[in-house]
């Protein structure tokens, strides 16, 4: 019986770090993909921001009921 349970516990041990690794090549292959995605549609991108629009924005008076259910 014990013999069966140790062999049993080590079976898991042995899954357990085969899962890990497969979980860590599947992790670093989808940052690889995602940096490769970045790169080639993103990286020159650019985004202008006017620090009066912005300021204007955040501090705002909160929007009246007339304008609730627009979308801008």
């Amino acid at each position: 019986m014990k013999d069966d349970v140790h062999r049993h516990i080590k079976t898991m041990k042995t899954l357990d770090k085969s899962l890990v690794t497969k979980l860590a090549v599947a992790v670093a292959v989808k940052i690889v993909v995602l940096s490769i995605i970045w790169w080639a549609f993103f990286y020159e991108q650019r985004v202008t921001v006017d620090a009066k629009q912005v300021s204007d924005q955040l501090f705002s008076p909160i929007a009246s009921s007339a304008n609730k259910g627009d979308r801008p």
